[in-house]
């Protein structure tokens, strides 16, 4: 099974767009998880009826070997089959983003990717959501909780996988957050409310951004 065509996932709510009033709230009565927004590529990963992970772009584009080193320690997750996991594929120079070498291995051809990955280093996959599908293979009962995604968190850390991690927590108040992002010159974070489901589209348009993710 292939992802769907019209498959579109929804985008956080974007920073000008809600009072940050909303975001203490969901601190006050503890349902707020705080990540560290990475600057890279969005790659979609559909674990198949065998549990084969397969890895698209945003634009449900296949991706061929040039990320075959992700491919196999997701084998290593041993996700169920029928799931769906959505990362940023992201190339970290001492502790920051690079777009500029995501973009040139994305962009560039499978020989010339692979080369440029020996100098700039190979692409990472940051884990930031999970859903499961339906049991008809239909993507009509997708999973609520992003937070599925988060359950991996031992298995990595127990087979020490080397290309493939989890959006960090940042274990702080949302101001000490806010420091943070400014002091290390981070891209910015993703709030989410704990009960937070990824939301989707299947006729190809953009979902409506959703209250319970915000950037």
């Amino acid at each position: 099974m292939e992802l769907p065509k019209g498959l579109v996932l929804a985008k956080p709510i974007a920073q000008e767009s809600y009072d940050e009033s909303v975001i203490y709230d969901l601190e006050k009565y503890d349902q707020l998880v705080i990540t560290r927004k990475r600057d890279g590529w969005k790659i979609l990963v559909h674990f198949d009826r065998n549990g084969e992970p397969r890895l698209y772009t945003n634009g449900l584009n296949e991706i061929d070997s040039r990320l075959d080193h992700i491919k196999s320690e997701l084998k290593k997750l041993s996700f169920p089959p029928n799931t769906l996991v959505v990362g940023e594929g992201i190339v970290d120079v001492d502790g920051n983003d690079d777009l500029t070498k995501v973009i040139s291995i994305f962009q560039s051809n499978l020989e010339r990717s692979l080369q440029l990955q020996e100098v700039y280093g190979k692409i990472n996959l940051m884990l930031f959501g999970a859903v499961s599908c339906g049991p008809d293979e239909t993507f009509h009962s997708l999973g609520r909780s992003f937070l599925a995604v988060f359950r991996a968190k031992s298995v990595i850390e127990h087979r020490k996988l080397r290309y493939v991690s989890l959006a960090p927590i940042l274990r702080c108040s949302f101001d000490q957050a806010k420091k943070i992002v400014v002091g290390k010159g981070w891209e910015g974070l993703v709030l989410y409310d704990k009960n937070y489901g990824l939301v989707y589209r299947l006729d190809g348009r953009s979902p409506k951004r959703p209250r319970g993710c915000y950037k």
